[in-house]
Order: C-alpha cells, then structure tokens, then sequence
C-alpha cells in the first residue's frame, strides 16, 4: 500500500507540476550572528557557491498560523545556491531553509538539509543546541491542458467552484488548515491569480533564481500546502529528530495531495 501510493504521489508532481519546495528549521534567536556567515559559506562553497545578501534587511523565514513562510521583519538574510540555482540554503538568526525548483524526492531533499544543518552546528562557539520548529511546504501549478478541465484533473472542493451554478470562474482562493497527529497543514488553492507563486513567497532571494513563473493564459491554479511542527517548549538539537519530522509532516502532506484527486493514474486504481 506504501509503495503504492509513494508510485502515485510520483506520478501526480510529473503531470502536476511541483514548482517550489520549501523546508525550515527553526532555533532560538543568536545574537550576533553575522560573524558566522562567513564560516558557512565557506563549509557549503563547493556545492552552493553563489552568495546573496537580501537587502533591504527586511526578510526572515517563520512557521505561525499562516504556515512555513517567508515574513517581512528587520533582519538580515543570506542564500547560498547551486551554480544553477535550483537548490539554495537560506540562513537567518534564527532558522536554516533549504528550498528548491527541482525536488524530485524526500530522500535527496533530507541529504542535502542534513548536510547543510551539520555544517551550520559544527561552527565553532556558534551554540545551535536548541530546536524550535520544522517545516516543510509544498507548491503544485495545475494548468487546463491537453483537453481537460481543471475539474477533471482535482476535485473541485478545492478549486473554489461554485456548486450547480451557471457561473464561468473569474478567479478564486480556498484555504484551510487541519490539526494532524504530527502538526499543522496548511492547504490552499488559488484559482487564476496574478503571479505563479503564492504572494507571501515572492522574495528578492525567489526572483534572484529565476523561480517565478510565467502565468498561463490558460485555466489554471496554484495548489500550497505546508505542513509544520512547532514545540511549545525549544528541545535539544537533534538532527535525527529534524529528519524524522521532516519525513513525518512529507507522508502526511503526500495523502493531502492524494485527497485533492490531482490527475492521479488510473493504472493504480487510486487509494483505497
């Protein structure tokens, strides 16, 4: 049945496209931290070489009731991408991202965070021991295509139709959030919007990539969900404990994107 529905969920990002994945993790603040950006950047060199400095110093990534996210505050935010900037780390005070145009499994999104989190920890005197929050988010565009309805590609609870009405959609937003058993998921469509992203996520560090997509003239819809974990109390840094989570809130957000019924493949008969 695991297998299944892994096979599946695979089968949904090709035909649908997965166009940004986000993961954070979240420690206390530290001050004084501009010191240690440097060590950073120089562990992490040979495989995310391009440096950005995001100025004005207004950006900071938190988890709250909108989500994972990236949020307007007085801070300073560094990214360090691949030379082709499809992975980046994005390091602030107070947490550790990894997002990219190109996830294409957990198991490679997990080795490459992993990486760079032990590398961050390892600084000297830099006293990440404590951890706060783990996030991870994800960002599908379904586009009309090939002769099919949005309707006939997800199921249209979440497409903000209107219920046997005789209306043409102009454009639309569903949200809802659910309480899960390993925390927090955020779902939300928008239906036609003005960008390809949702606004919240449209940074200087996602333009500097190249990430923003053109919007379609066609019918189309941006489906976010994120699904995030936030201890009352801060617990001991652990990286086992990080990745555990992470894979944790993913499994859950795969059987939302199931639920959806984005365009799955009959060959599979669908869940059971």
């Amino acid at each position: 049945m695991v297998d299944c529905m892994v096979e599946e969920y695979m089968n949904i990002s090709q035909k649908n496209q997965l166009i940004y994945t986000l993961g954070m993790v979240q420690f206390p603040r530290i001050a004084k931290f501009d010191p240690f950006v440097d060590s950073f950047m120089d562990k992490i060199r040979t495989d995310y070489p391009i440096d950005d400095h995001i100025s004005p110093k207004v950006y900071t990534t938190s988890i709250g009731p909108e989500g994972v996210q990236i949020e307007r505050q007085d801070t300073n935010v560094w990214q360090f991408s691949s030379i082709d900037r499809k992975w980046a780390f994005i390091l602030t005070d107070q947490s550790i991202c990894l997002h990219t145009s190109e996830y294409n499994n957990i198991s490679e999104f997990n080795k490459r965070l992993e990486d760079g989190i032990s590398k961050l920890i390892a600084i000297p005197d830099i006293g990440i021991k404590w951890l706060s929050a783990v996030g991870i988010r994800f960002v599908y565009m379904l586009v009309e295509k090939s002769g099919k309805s949005l309707n006939e590609i997800a199921k249209p609870w979440n497409l903000t139709e209107p219920y046997s009405l005789p209306l043409e959609i102009i454009e639309g937003v569903y949200v809802s959030s659910y309480k899960t058993k390993f925390g927090e998921l955020r779902l939300q469509t928008l239906r036609n919007p003005w960008v390809t992203l949702p606004p919240e996520l449209i940074s200087p560090m996602i333009q500097k990539n190249g990430w923003l997509k053109l919007r379609p003239k066609q019918d189309f819809a941006i489906v976010d969900l994120d699904h995030s974990f936030k201890w009352i109390n801060p617990q001991k840094f652990e990286i086992k404990e990080v990745i555990k989570t992470i894979v944790n809130l993913e499994d859950t957000s795969r059987e939302m994107v199931l639920s959806t019924g984005l365009e799955t493949s009959k060959k599979l008969g669908g869940l059971k």
